[in-house]
């Protein structure tokens, strides 16, 4: 997510994880600032809705870098106007796309926000006494720094919630590992040019027979005429085949992987 914000603030943003704690809704509810900048999504398939808050301080800097400043915050708090929640509503549009992504390695998900809320104690997506689980990340630009927060209640990702053990991870990102190094060596190796042979035969014969060997003369070979013969790449049999003709040109049909 930290390359994304980069590219749309056009400067450096860092993110790194603070914390991920299971507590009541309620404590998380009680936790966030007053005016704040929070949004509710959905996460189609899962049942239920998410949060994901930003602290006011990094708003603000947000908003000064988008308009061109340096990315400073403010020192008094009070809620976005209509154009700083378009331009919020951006960033937090690009950062959607970037949870989709985080998540697709355990499901497909479609993330999309359902309402925006300064007043965090207007925002009830669950019981008070739900266990939700909350991952703090703090997000750190050149002028500014500040906290954002996401929210899953424990519900809605309980369909999942096994396969987000470390080793499931671990397993995951090995499989895409493995198949992104097959696909770049399969690259790599495509414009390789590696050497046929098609042998129709062999035969022995005696050093007197070679010795008179005369052109006309018929050599009887190991191969009956029906047959196929063997193909070999680099002295080794991987193919056999039947003889013929494309065009002018004589070729091999492949019959049989060895």
């Amino acid at each position: 997510m930290g390359s994304a914000l980069s590219g749309i603030t056009r400067s450096v943003v860092d993110i790194d994880l603070l914390s991920v704690d299971q507590i009541t809704y309620s404590e998380f509810i009680m936790s966030l600032a007053s005016p704040s900048c929070t949004y509710v999504f959905t996460m189609s398939p899962l049942e239920g809705a998410g949060i994901i808050d930003f602290n006011p301080s990094v708003v603000f800097a947000f908003v000064d870098r988008m308009f061109g400043g340096i990315g400073k915050t403010l020192s008094t708090e009070r809620e976005l106007t209509g154009i700083e929640k378009t331009i919020m509503g951006k960033i937090v549009g690009r950062g959607f796309k970037e949870l989709e992504r985080a998540w697709q390695h355990i499901i497909g998900l479609q993330i999309k926000q359902t309402n925006f809320e300064s007043n965090p104690q207007f925002i009830q997506i669950v019981p008070p006494g739900e266990t939700v689980i909350v991952i703090s990340l703090q997000i750190k630009m050149q002028s500014s720094s500040g906290i954002m927060t996401i929210c899953y209640p424990y519900l809605t990702l309980e369909t999942v919630i096994s396969k987000l053990s470390a080793q499931n991870w671990i397993d995951k990102n090995k499989k895409m590992m493995d198949t992104n190094e097959y696909a770049l060596n399969v690259r790599r190796i495509v414009p390789v040019k590696a050497e046929m042979k098609a042998i129709l035969g062999s035969a022995t014969i005696s050093i007197r027979d070679l010795i008179t060997i005369k052109p006309g003369d018929v050599l009887k070979i190991d191969k009956a005429l029906n047959q196929d013969m063997d193909i070999i790449i680099y002295d080794k049999l991987k193919f056999r085949g039947k003889p013929g003709l494309v065009g002018n040109q004589l070729a091999v049909k492949i019959t049989e992987l060895t």
